[in-house]
């Protein structure tokens, strides 16, 4: 199924996280360089993997992507270097994708599974 993306192919998203923003340099350029020498991986299959089977680090980032293609485009260009929306190391502010501090109080947000436990 090596065919382009159209704009009804669902967008499905690669999250990313590491300890600090060179090892989530380093783990965009790796988790590319898989995808493009897999043209054929099943982008769910990936997107859930990165979601359920990896452990969460401080530093964190996603793209979006209709194929393999896209996501490695992304996967290369886009930011590498600022935390996603999660508490700063140290407990500072609540920063943005942007690396803006939010004006928002940070909150501390339960894991899904505890979520769903909870409901």
């Amino acid at each position: 199924m090596n065919r382009p993306p159209t704009p009804t192919d669902p967008l499905r998203v690669l999250a990313v996280s590491a300890r600090d923003p060179e090892s989530l340099a380093e783990t965009r350029r790796r988790l590319a360089a898989w995808l493009e020498s897999t043209p054929d991986a099943g982008l769910d299959d990936v997107a859930l993997t990165l979601w359920t089977g990896r452990e969460r680090f401080p530093c964190r980032d996603a793209v979006t992507a209709r194929s393999a293609a896209e996501a490695v485009a992304a996967l290369l260009t886009g930011p590498t270097t600022t935390p996603s929306p999660v508490r700063a190391p140290g407990g500072g502010p609540l920063l943005l994708l942007d690396g803006t501090a939010s004006a928002l109080a940070p909150v501390d947000l339960p894991e899904v599974a505890d979520a769903l436990r909870l409901a």
